[in-house]
């Protein structure tokens, strides 16, 4: 497996690219396309937005890493990701990368879907960073998988999406008062 994913790693990032702007382009003509509310296409181009942050992510995190001493490890000391974090300017970069990494995630979901709130956002990003650690770890392209990127992932998404919900309601006009125009 690792073999087809280094074949394919030169243009997994084309790939990904040429799909994102299909997808960009679907998302645009059928959010604007026909009578919709603009609660309709807030929502359709949030989830357009969730494809082609999933189309860059996975280009991002599953792509084969040059130079490395194994093609998997993994490390289980939370403390130690955030000691080296503190200490060394390339893993503070990593920590920092890892904070961010699905805030647009945890921010898109309740836009996309009615259904989630700020804590379902989380949970979903929960799920897909602790996924993204296993398939880094059992497709063995050189990349550590740590408790310490899952901590960093769903923090920066938990901030994100209270962030989010918080924005929200300010700018969101209270039950029964209506916008003068």
């Amino acid at each position: 497996m690792p073999d087809i994913v280094r074949l394919l790693g030169g243009s997994l990032g084309a790939a990904a690219a040429l799909l994102s702007v299909l997808a960009i382009g679907i998302g645009l003509v059928v959010a604007c396309s026909g009578p919709r509310s603009g609660s309709d296409r807030v929502r359709i181009l949030a989830r357009t937005g969730i494809v082609v942050g999933a189309l860059v992510c996975a280009v991002l995190l599953f792509s084969p890493v040059g130079r490395t001493e194994a093609p998997r490890a993994l490390d289980l000391d939370l403390w130690q990701t955030i000691e080296g974090a503190t200490q060394h300017r390339v893993l503070a970069y990593q920590f920092v990368g890892n904070l961010l990494l699905l805030t647009w995630l945890a921010v898109l979901l309740p836009l996309a879907s009615r259904r989630i709130g700020a804590v379902g956002s989380v949970l979903v990003c929960a799920v897909v960073s602790v996924t993204v650690e296993a398939v880094q770890y059992l497709i063995g392209v050189g990349r550590v998988s740590s408790v310490g990127d899952v901590f960093c992932n769903v923090l920066g998404a938990a901030v994100a999406a209270g962030l989010f919900a918080l924005v929200r309601t300010m700018v969101r006009p209270a039950a029964g008062v209506r916008a003068v125009a």
